[in-house]
């Protein structure tokens, strides 16, 4: 029984994570604009080749606003290559990311400390409603976090093996991660933290640091070629520094309210709380602790800081609290020491109890299991006539569903990104034979569909058709 019990809890787990990542896949979460931002610049990739926005026919500008990097575009672009353009399609390779994220973290935690630690971290991971509500999106914080993990994990096989290979491959890992998203731009600093703190217990450190540079450098010239194309690193960075354009004053106060008053940020701060207590602990006590979970820790703490400096979605602490997640069986049987492991495992399986009932009932992706929204927009798609120009007015997460049909479109990011500005004209002048816009704009834009009639709502969205 000793040898099947954790053959089970495994499978158990990776069973759970198999079929919440699965589960309502394309209506739960909903589609939403930065979903179809990513996903058009996949579908661009693999019909035209081009890393950009349509704005109508043949008409093509920049993606470099896009943050999402080659290590998520360019697999989704081939998915659809192979198997069509469409939602299931790109949402499909997002679970198959989620599942190989948790794959890995369980061999990681089995590989830093035991099979049990790395068993419930698996199951408090499978439970956890933010891993599906941001990781079935066609986003980057997911595929960000399995190569994070997946470096972390060849991280800590280099210091046993010593083999420069795996230093080199860590290094094309930690290049694949920090180019998915914006947010993972601080594992540079990191890693390079982690390394000063343990030098004193690292050998070859600088033949260490020329081959994991190597790797880095590897998996940084193509995102360099791609993302910047068309637009100026200042240009980019700049966005990525403050994509919003908020007084920081006002954001600051903001996100610091939310670690006092709302359940996902206090919950992040109490895992994160028990890591550091129990890092502290062992660090005051010259007990091991490895390079890997110090460059995951030194790269939580760097965004917990960088959360504070932009509109605080939570999706920017997401890396952070799931690394917190799977390292808090170990953390707690560092602070309870003391006390059986079977204190610990309750504990745990206290939280996997509260993880679930939360994902099942009372999150985000839990309020969408019932909704229709994906299959009504396909519906109504797909009775519109292909030769009819069709134009989408600040929703361009509803263009995968076109299926290659030609198009024209407007939205705006913020207040200095506007895509498809000069669509407008012909759109007031009436020359679109059907309108697809959010109900909630119409509403407040109605002056621009003056040439237009309300032919039918789906979704959260209205279809108008031209007045003849």
């Amino acid at each position: 029984m000793d040898k099947i019990w954790p053959k089970l809890i495994f499978i158990l787990g990776l069973g759970l994570v198999l079929f919440l990542a699965t589960y309502k896949l394309t209506e739960s979460p909903p589609v939403w604009l930065d979903e179809g931002v990513f996903t058009q610049v996949a579908i661009n990739l693999a019909q035209f080749g081009e890393h950009s926005i349509m704005t109508g026919p043949g008409n093509f500008v920049s993606a470099w606003f896009a943050t999402t990097g080659y290590s998520v575009t360019v697999p989704i672009a081939l998915t659809f290559k192979i198997f069509g353009i469409n939602l299931f399609v790109a949402r499909s390779l997002m679970a198959v990311f989620i599942i190989l994220m948790a794959l890995v973290s369980y061999f990681l935690i089995k590989k830093e400390f035991d099979w049990l630690w790395a068993n419930l971290s698996l199951l408090l991971l499978a439970t956890f409603a933010p891993l599906y509500g941001n990781g079935k999106s066609v986003l980057g914080e997911v595929p960000g976090l399995f190569f994070l993990v997946s470096a972390l994990f060849f991280l800590n096989i280099s210091q046993i093996t010593k083999r420069k290979s795996y230093y080199l491959f860590t290094g094309v890992l930690i290049g694949l991660c920090v180019i998915t998203k914006p947010i993972f731009l601080v594992l540079i600093p990191a890693v390079i933290g982690a390394f000063y703190l343990k030098r004193k217990t690292i050998p070859n450190l600088i033949e260490q640091g020329i081959f994991l540079s190597l790797g880095f450098g590897l998996a940084l010239i193509p995102w360099l070629l791609i993302q910047f194309s068309g637009s100026s690193l200042v240009q980019v960075f700049g966005h990525y520094a403050n994509p919003y354009d908020l007084p920081f004053k006002i954001v600051l106060l903001t996100n610091l309210k939310q670690f006092i008053s709302e359940a996902q940020p206090i919950y992040f701060l109490l895992l994160f709380v028990v890591w550091l207590l129990a890092y502290f602990r062992r660090f005051y006590k010259k007990q091991f602790i490895s390079l890997t979970e110090t460059t995951a820790l030194v790269f939580s703490v760097l965004i917990f800081i960088a959360y504070f400096r932009i509109e605080g979605h939570y999706r920017y602490f997401f890396p952070a609290q799931v690394l917190a997640l799977i390292y808090l069986p170990n953390s707690l049987g560092v602070l309870f020491f003391s006390y059986s492991r079977k204190i610990i495992v309750v504990i745990v399986v206290i939280l996997i109890i509260f993880q679930s009932y939360q994902t099942i009932f009372h999150s985000w992706v839990a309020t969408y299991y019932q909704s229709t929204r994906s299959a009504e927009i396909t519906n109504t798609f797909s009775s519109l006539p292909k030769t009819k120009k069709i134009f989408i007015y600040q929703a361009p997460e509803t263009v995968v569903f076109l299926a290659g049909q030609d198009y024209y479109q407007f939205f705006q990011i913020t207040k200095l990104i506007v895509v498809g500005q000069d669509n407008l004209k012909m759109l007031m002048a009436g020359e679109m034979d059907f309108v697809v816009v959010p109900i909630s704009l119409y509403q407040t834009q109605e002056n621009l569909f003056k040439p237009y009639l309300k032919f039918k709502e789906f979704g959260k969205y209205l279809l108008l058709t031209k007045n003849i």
